[in-house]
């Protein structure tokens, strides 16, 4: 009985070793598979995540914060960084001097550069210690010991920017009758029958025009005015209403409009022998002044923001070293128009662990109130502009941690150098940077400084790119100058580090005027200005630290008095952009000259 027990079972038990030596190699695979799906995982363990962040309480600052302490990579613009380590990717952009290219070599507190960042520390998770992890910000995340961003602008060029809206090309209908031939970049030139002249791109866009009076217009790729020049007059549209009007007086001054009833008037004048600009600054009825004080370069003359006073040395210590704890602030901007319309862009830091970090958020939130109410101003109806403009639903933000600490450590060189000008204020007149300690009858540009890399933009301007398209950049945008040297012109190359919907997209290279970046500059330092006055009047208030006593010193060459007639020479710019507005438009309406 066991020998036909044993007989029928062996038939199934070799079945079941046949059975399992076949499905064995799909196992096999099916684990290798799984191998496969984990290695090729898009989530890296080394890569650093990004934030999952709450939107700051405007209120009262201190219901929201990031969930983790971990920052968002660095931008990119179709290059891919390095992930796992602590040092910033290299740009893409052919060995340009951007930031990300190398480490700085470490400096010591108080050296020349008035900085302190060189070669910063890599965090466990490969990311950047940005301000934004406050309640555990040690002192060594002071402004200027942070990483700065690297940005990869993969195969973003000049010729590769342009405007977010989908790059949604308007082709051009040349006129009836129209003469044409190919121009350099690819395109045609169209030449209408009264002499008004048409000038399109490689993709068949209108890129330019010029009417049979001479004005000339430049267009973005949507086929929008972005820049108009008419004689004496310039003009810069931004794409979402806002625009700024220059016009150039013969005594070498400007008028500039940025809105209805607001803009400066500026005039050059002679002091002690030396060149200063005197800018009557007119908004909402009442007028002001800021003075500039001349020197030269390379044959230009350069203007640099004097303050009216400055404040004691120790009160500038204050500002820029670390406080004792994070300090979580309400603004109070909540319920403000620009606030909701500008969210996408802009998250100010749940908490600050230092005035440098709060002075960074004072001087975003003061160009970008700037620029929504210069759009305002430019729309009948102002109720367009009370809700964001298009975006992604993504939680993060355009103006990353990483970028606002850029803009921070511009914050602290600033200080430091406003520091050293109170502390030996008699050198302020005989030389025209407070920080060179000697005079010198060439002098470097602040817009050139080599410390000095990243600019908020101010106003409204209008960059031609390769292809001869224009794109527009607004107040609060974030340029890095990736170049050192100007060309022929007096334009160098900056790179969009961050820019808002509409505007000329981040990892666009551009060539901006020297003179363009110094008005930002000065811009800057009167905004920081500004901002202290206003940090003076809040400390030792809602959970900030007192400071040691700010003081004020006087600088008599940062007074001068007001152009009784700024605010009628403003209104008379406005009438003559007016005019060429309306006079390129009409070229546009009327086919190109087809009377």
């Amino acid at each position: 009985m066991k020998t036909r027990q044993s007989r029928q079972r062996n038939p199934l038990k070799w079945c079941v070793v046949l059975l399992a030596v076949m499905i064995s190699p799909a196992w096999g695979q099916d684990d290798k598979k799984q191998d496969n799906k984990h290695e090729s995982a898009p989530a890296h363990q080394n890569s650093a995540p990004k934030h999952q962040e709450q939107r700051a309480n405007t209120g009262h600052g201190s219901n929201s914060g990031h969930q983790d302490g971990h920052n968002r990579p660095a931008p990119t613009n179709g290059g891919k960084s390095a992930q796992g380590n602590g040092n910033r990717p290299a740009t893409a952009n052919g060995g340009n001097n951007a930031p990300g290219n190398s480490n700085q070599p470490a400096t010591a507190n108080g050296d020349n550069s008035g900085r302190g960042f060189g070669n910063r520390p890599s965090t466990a998770s490969g990311g950047n210690n940005a301000p934004n992890n406050a309640p555990n910000n040690s002192p060594n995340n002071a402004p200027g010991r942070g990483n700065r961003p690297a940005f990869a602008t993969g195969d973003n060029n000049a010729s590769g920017g342009g405007n977010r809206p989908g790059n949604n090309v308007r082709r051009f209908t040349p006129p009836n009758g129209a003469t044409a031939k190919p121009n350099s970049r690819g395109g045609t030139d169209y030449v209408g029958r009264n002499g008004t002249q048409f000038n399109t791109g490689k993709a068949g866009n209108l890129t330019g025009l010029k009417t049979k009076n001479g004005t000339v217009a430049r267009f973005d790729s949507t086929g929008r005015v972005a820049r108009i020049h008419s004689g004496k007059i310039t003009i810069n549209q931004g794409p979402r209403g806002g625009r700024t009007v220059v016009t150039r007086m013969p005594n070498g001054g400007r008028v500039v409009s940025v809105g209805r009833g607001r803009g400066y008037v500026e005039r050059p004048y002679m002091r002690g022998g030396r060149p200063y600009l005197n800018r009557t600054y007119v908004y909402g009825g009442r007028s002001y002044v800021a003075v500039y004080r001349g020197y030269s370069w390379h044959g230009h003359l350069f203007y640099r923001y004097v303050p009216p006073f400055y404040y004691a040395p120790a009160f500038y210590g204050w500002a820029y070293r670390p406080w004792g704890a994070p300090v979580f602030w309400g603004w109070g901007w909540g319920g403000a128009p620009w606030y909701g319309y500008y969210g996408y862009y802009f998250r100010p830091y749940p908490s600050y662990v230092s005035a440098a970090f709060w002075l960074t958020d004072f001087v975003i939130a003061a160009n970008l109130q700037a620029a929504y109410q210069a759009q305002a101003d430019a729309n009948a109806q102002a109720q367009a502009y009370s809700a964001p403009p298009p975006s992604d639903q993504s939680s993060d933000v355009t103006l990353t941690p990483e970028v606002k600490q850029a803009i921070a450590d511009e914050v602290s060189a600033q200080l430091a150098a406003q520091q050293a000008a109170a502390a030996n204020p008699t050198s302020t007149s005989s030389a025209p940077d407070a920080s060179a300690g000697t005079q010198s009858s060439d002098q470097l540009p602040d817009a050139l400084d080599p410390k000095s890399r990243t600019f908020v933009v101010s106003t409204a301007l209008s960059e031609t790119m390769a292809d001869g398209t224009a794109c527009s950049l607004s107040s609060g945008d974030i340029l890095t100058r990736i170049a050192n040297t100007p060309d022929a012109n007096q334009n160098v190359t900056v790179m969009v580090t961050s820019s808002q919907n509409g505007d000329c997209v981040a990892g666009t290279q551009l060539a901006v005027a020297v003179q363009d970046l110094q008005d930002m500059q000065n811009d800057f330092r009167q905004n920081l200005n500004t901002g202290l006055q206003s940090l003076a009047s809040s400390q030792g208030q809602k959970g900030m630290p007192g400071s040691p006593a700010p003081g004020q010193t006087a600088v008599p060459d940062g007074t001068a008095q007001p152009d009784a007639d700024a605010a009628s020479q403003i209104d008379q710019t406005d009438q003559d952009a007016d005019k060429a507005a309306a006079e390129v438009q009409q070229s546009q309406d009327d086919g190109g000259g087809n009377d």
